[in-house]
């Protein structure tokens, strides 16, 4: 747990010294030992895709069996054996591209790359990073083809190429290049979140569940459903969060006023499906994961753009508690293996 509470005081700390080069350098390799020198026993599926390197022998086509995956990850197998590189370098790979695709949509796209560094630790993307790499690292490839939306169709195309090589999910995010024609108003979104909220507490069990379960059914998702908290079995502490968290994002669609239209939109959307179809968390619901976490981004340029220092100090405490208490809940139900945190 020490390792991981000193890496988010670091960021923290470090985010005040604004856009420092060599500090966000700083901080992408900090991280990046975190996350390509783990330990084998970190995260749940660290040794599933040591194994698959261990014993990849040629390309299969995707769906062809169950040991059949995506074209990119694919790649990445047949590098190292071709290399002769030991299995454990997959994870290497995945950190390397991951964190540098990451690194560069924060240089384009956030007003603090280093606090973004510091959401994507707080906010749970270096854990999800150790459980499901494949999907993460598509993920780095979604963010970054939102800062093309708006002026190169063809780069934006090309993320979702590398992004769908890795993990096919990430196509749920690719109507998004529709955005570049109309944006979601801050007040709709407000408005919007706020139903949904009020909608999903009182119709989820009867209506929304049932259509999840027929969504997904006999597919790989299926077994999400098993693990999806109902509004009505949400502890009280649940239900307290659930209800912070709509009122962090409608205090965050309130301020938003300077932030990119398209960055609205994406969180607006992110926002309101993760709330319909699970809990009010954004992460929750793990088939909306590609696009909920342009928060990482979002909530940092809200927080940059805001001038008056008491309403940035309620903003940062209020994210704080939620994903502070997330953070630190994760690692102490040690979620997804990530403890005791151990180098290889």
């Amino acid at each position: 747990m020490i390792p991981y509470i000193l890496l988010v005081f670091f960021l923290f700390y470090a985010s005040f010294l604004g856009k420092n080069k060599w500090l966000q350098l700083f901080s992408f390799l900090v991280i990046f030992v975190f996350t390509a020198f783990r330990a084998e026993t970190v995260g749940t599926d660290t040794k599933g895709y040591i194994k698959l390197a261990t014993y990849f022998s040629d390309f299969r086509l995707f769906g062809e069996s169950s040991n059949s995956f995506e074209f990119a990850f694919q790649s990445l197998l047949y590098l190292i054996k071709s290399l002769g590189l030991s299995p454990v370098f997959l994870q290497v790979f995945f950190a390397i591209i991951t964190l540098s695709v990451m690194y560069r949509t924060f240089q384009k796209a956030s007003l603090n790359p280093v606090l973004s560094f510091f959401l994507y630790v707080i906010c749970g993307c270096m854990f999800f990073s150790f459980n499901a790499a494949r999907q993460m690292t598509s993920i780095s490839f979604v963010l970054l083809s939102y800062t093309f939306i708006n002026n190169n169709i063809y780069k934006y195309m090309l993320c979702f190429v590398f992004a769908a090589g890795f993990h096919v999910s990430s196509l749920i995010c690719f109507p998004f290049f529709l955005l570049s024609y109309f944006d979601i108003s801050r007040v709709t979104g407000i408005w919007l979140i706020i139903i949904s909220f009020f909608v999903n507490i009182f119709l989820f069990n009867t209506i929304y569940y049932g259509f999840l379960e027929r969504l997904v059914a006999g597919s790989f998702y299926a077994h999400y459903l098993d693990v999806i908290e109902k509004p009505a079995e949400l502890s009280l502490m649940g239900k307290i969060f659930n209800f912070l968290n709509v009122i962090l994002f409608c205090i965050s669609l309130y301020f938003a006023k300077s932030v990119k239209g398209v960055y609205i939109s994406i969180f607006v959307i992110a926002c309101t499906l993760s709330i319909l179809f699970s809990g009010a968390h954004v992460y929750v619901t793990r088939l909306f994961i590609p696009m909920s976490y342009v928060c990482i981004i979002f909530y940092v340029n809200v927080f940059c753009a805001m001038q008056n220092n008491v309403y940035r100090l309620f903003y940062a405490t209020l994210f704080i508690f939620i994903y502070g208490y997330s953070f630190y809940y994760s690692m102490a139900d040690n979620a997804g293996g990530i403890m005791p945190y151990k180098l290889m």
